[in-house]
């Protein structure tokens, strides 16, 4: 869902969001995952908001569609297989964090589905000014890089900065 945050408007971004998310996660919860994660990726890339105030933000605009998630109320332990639950956390991590390396190791010591938050909170906060951006090369340069490999990512947000910066 991150990469959806590129699109120019917050009704662009809910309406792509929800036809990407009936592909895998067809269920109001993983359509609101998808949603609260770009929608924030989106405030980040297009410079709206700062990062505290992204919960109280996600719950208005989320609300206004007819979902009402507590995103302001502090996630803790365990976190389950629901999207729901993935984007609760990882929201609530990149609010309370000031580097991907704190953020990184928030949703580790979270426990359960960690791979999801992390994917999620570290995509969303690598698009945040005010997240210093502190992870080891090594994260970057040891990626696999077969045919969908590192080299694959990198040209893809080489093209998703140039739509961006062309669009403006």
């Amino acid at each position: 869902a991150n990469p959806l945050g590129y699109l120019s408007n917050v009704d662009e971004v809910m309406e792509k969001c929800e036809i990407q998310a009936k592909v895998t996660h067809n269920t109001i919860e993983g359509i609101i995952s998808s949603q609260a994660i770009a929608l924030m990726a989106h405030c980040f890339i297009h410079n709206m908001i700062d990062k505290e105030e992204i919960p109280s933000y996600l719950e208005k605009i989320l609300k206004a569609s007819r979902f009402d998630h507590a995103f302001t109320s502090q996630w803790q332990g365990k976190v389950g297989e629901q999207g729901l639950e993935s984007a609760h956390a990882a929201v609530q991590t990149v609010a309370t964090s000031n580097s991907l390396s704190e953020i990184l190791k928030k949703c580790v010591e979270y426990s359960g589905d960690t791979d999801t938050v992390a994917t999620m909170a570290v995509g969303a906060a690598s698009c945040c000014k005010e997240i210093k951006k502190d992870l080891p090369e090594g994260l970057y340069w040891g990626l696999e890089n077969g045919p969908y490999g590192r080299d694959y990512l990198i040209s893809l947000d080489e093209k998703l900065n140039l739509l961006l910066n062309n669009r403006g």
